[in-house]
């Protein structure tokens, strides 16, 4: 009993904790989100603003100049992304009558198939597997009415969700050049906020965020350019039209977590197999492979490396990450875990001991 009275305030506290960040981010970090977002977008471009400033640049226009360079860059990925899938839609549709044609004569072929294989089951099991036949077709069948109804779905979500995105781009751009033009100002405040001592341990373990968060950063560009150079070598072997906008696109895509490369290769070996092109589909699905395979591999052990923490710890948080929080917790975990480490190597918490 007495044990359990001492272990109360300290279980009270862990509950006040938890209880403290999930309010937090549950109502007012949405809030600050964009702020936060142009304040990181200003301190990750600091060094550069400052060398425009060495040469003589008013801080006003050198402060505007990554944030133009951000808008660009963001604004062209998703006019790129867009772009190649237009094409290829437009390719898909010149090419859907004998497509449809050549998906009936499969399913066709493969409810024959299936029928006369029925047709030698024990008469208690040939009955179970017709009804099972006739729903399978009945649900490919719905299929496109399905797919056609979820499509409009998503696009009535997006335009709905139309008005908060823009504001919130909006927000982070105009944020993001008051924060860069005023940086100096912005940070001597923060800092007059907290007590020296404090005030020391946050500018080193802030120091140590962007240097994980740059480590992260190189971990993924390198990743993206792995899978670039595969995809690259195996669209030209191919002989596939416009190889590297698309190998550009397909790998953007695979640096997004959760969808990887196999959402463009897949449904598309797929096609090749119902126009006969079993060839070409294999190859598709073994470049789908070896580029996630090699993505798996690398991410951990690049990621550990670049952000300073073991390949296992690395490992564990993407995938508590992606378990707590989806596409974010694979981005913000790793780098809290490297924070966590940092914090403890310094002194300032005791999450572990070392042996």
């Amino acid at each position: 009993m007495g044990r359990m009275t001492k272990a109360l305030p300290a279980l009270l506290a862990a509950c006040a904790a938890g209880g403290s960040v999930w309010l937090f981010g549950r109502y007012v970090l949405p809030l600050l989100l964009p702020f936060l977002a142009a304040f990181a977008l200003a301190a990750a471009a600091e060094r550069a603003v400052r060398a425009f400033v060495r040469r003589g640049l008013p801080r006003r226009f050198a402060a505007a100049i990554p944030v133009l360079l951000a808008l660009g860059l963001l604004s062209a990925l998703p006019v790129l992304l867009v772009g190649q899938l237009s094409s290829c839609s437009a390719a898909l549709a010149r090419g859907a009558p004998r497509l449809a044609a050549a998906v009936a004569e499969r399913l066709g072929a493969l409810e024959a198939f299936l029928s006369r294989y029925a047709e030698t089951l024990p008469q208690e099991l040939s009955g179970a597997f017709h009804a099972a036949l006739h729903s399978a077709g009945d649900a490919l069948r719905a299929l496109p009415g399905t797919l056609s109804a979820r499509l409009l779905t998503l696009a009535a979500q997006t335009a709905q969700h139309g008005p908060g995105i823009l504001l919130f781009a909006v927000t982070f751009f105009l944020g993001a050049y008051f924060f860069s033009a005023s940086y100096p100002a912005v940070t001597a405040f923060l800092r007059a906020q907290l007590p020296e001592g404090l005030r020391r341990r946050t500018e080193e373990l802030l120091a140590d965020i962007r240097a994980s968060f740059g480590g992260w950063l190189r971990a993924q560009l390198i990743l993206s350019a792995v899978t670039f150079a595969e995809l690259l070598a195996l669209f030209v072997l191919l002989r596939v039209r416009g190889a590297l906008p698309l190998a550009a696109v397909t790998a953007l895509i695979d640096a997004l977590p959760v969808f990887g490369t196999g959402i463009v290769l897949v449904p598309w070996a797929a096609v090749e197999l119902l126009f006969s092109r079993a060839g070409r589909a294999l190859a598709l699905l073994v470049g789908w492979a070896v580029s996630a395979l090699g993505r798996n591999l690398l991410q951990a052990k690049l990621l550990g490396d670049q952000i300073g923490i073991h390949p296992l710890l690395s490992l564990f948080s993407l995938y508590v990450g992606w378990r707590v929080w989806g596409v974010g917790g694979m981005i913000v975990f790793p780098l809290l875990a490297a924070a966590l480490q940092q914090l403890g190597e310094r002194g300032v918490i005791r999450l572990w001991k070392t042996p």
